[in-house]
């Protein structure tokens, strides 16, 4: 049983006394006081001692989102990093085969005109 318990079965006590009329002394009502007392002193220690481990766990709740949350943000920041640099060795591999596609197509075209300028010339001969 908890103090603070065991200070309000006192005074619960001292009070049915007072109420069958058995004890009306003012040792009975100093004694009552001293329990109210004692009561009321032992639930202000149960509460400091609450708060202070609610104080407790809340700053360490609090630790422990605030490094999640920073853990968090370099995970999307590395995951933004190798997109990005995805994206660029995606861009450069097009880059390279659009310039090789021209380099085709200026070969294809420069052969055509020399093809239709022989034939041309077969011709006038």
């Amino acid at each position: 049983m908890s103090t603070v318990e065991g200070q309000f079965k006192q005074i619960i006590e001292f009070a049915s006394h007072i109420q069958k009329g058995e004890m009306v002394s003012d040792d009975v009502m100093r004694k009552l006081q001293q329990a109210v007392t004692k009561a009321a002193q032992a639930m202000k220690g149960s509460f400091e001692v609450w708060c202070t481990e609610l104080k407790g766990d809340c700053q360490s709740l609090c630790g422990e989102v605030q490094q999640t949350g920073l853990s968090n943000a370099e995970a999307v920041g590395n995951i933004l990093t190798t997109m990005g640099d995805l994206l660029q060795s995606a861009l450069r591999d097009a880059k390279g085969y659009l310039e090789q596609s021209h380099a085709v197509l200026n070969e294809l075209a420069a052969s055509s005109s020399d093809a239709v300028h022989s034939e041309v010339s077969i011709e006038n001969i």
